[in-house]
């Protein structure tokens, strides 16, 4: 069984055990319709790293800086990993050059976000074309059930802006779906602003077409568009 199977199943477990059968079934019917043809669009948002850290309104949560697949493994055999990460996708984003911010309580893995700082990482995602090169943060971060709402994708995510700012980053970019409202409003509050759009067409979960063009002021980018056959990664969370 594929890893990429076993990452679908453990999804399905977790929303059988969570939301029950009828939630299920829609869910699937989603996923159906999704890889037959999708049609979504999107918000660009651009931070200049200067928003100030945010609070940690977890009691012991701990954080950790990820940055190869063999540490990445070695989470794996030292703390329980929950139904829903994509424990596949995130080691072949080490490969190319990604890095995680991985969050525990006790025993336990509940957050992870992702932190693009490679060209090759930034691949993965067929939108990436569009944006000016540079540092992207959390475009598929994943909090188990149980911790969200409590601030944990905040505060990941103002640790991760502040790791691209030591570095020496003048930017970040995220890319949310129009509807994510929870999430949209979440990196607001971060500092970011909205530097443009775009809409994806998807077919097959192989065939994309896609444009993006700059909302802001005087902007020098105009409208481009890109046609792409091959896999690609939804953002979650």
């Amino acid at each position: 069984m594929s890893a990429r199977v076993k990452q679908r199943l453990s999804k399905a477990r977790l929303i059988l055990r969570e939301e029950g059968r009828l939630a299920l079934f829609k869910k699937a019917l989603v996923s159906l319709k999704q890889a037959l043809c999708l049609y979504s669009c999107y918000n660009i948002y651009e931070s200049a790293l200067d928003a100030p850290p945010v609070a940690c309104k977890v009691n012991d949560l701990v954080l950790k800086l990820v940055t190869s697949e063999k540490e990445f493994e070695q989470i794996g055999n030292d703390y329980l990993i929950g139904e829903g990460f994509n424990i596949a996708r995130d080691k072949e984003l080490l490969r190319l050059g990604a890095v995680l911010y991985c969050a525990f309580i006790g025993n336990e893995l509940i957050h992870v976000t992702q932190i693009f700082v490679s060209r090759r990482a930034h691949k993965i995602y067929p939108f990436s074309f569009a944006m000016p090169f540079g540092h992207t943060v959390g475009l598929a971060a994943f909090t188990t059930p149980n911790y969200r709402r409590k601030g944990c994708h905040a505060y990941t995510r103002s640790k991760a802006l502040q790791y691209l700012r030591e570095k020496g980053s003048s930017r970040a970019w995220d890319v949310q779906n129009k509807d994510n409202i929870a999430v949209r409003d979440s990196v607001i509050k971060l500092g970011y602003y909205l530097w443009g759009e775009g809409c994806r067409l998807r077919s097959f979960s192989r065939f994309t077409l896609e444009w993006t063009r700059p909302k802001m002021p005087g902007a020098s980018r105009r409208t481009r568009f890109l046609l792409r056959w091959g896999k690609n990664y939804q953002s979650a969370d």
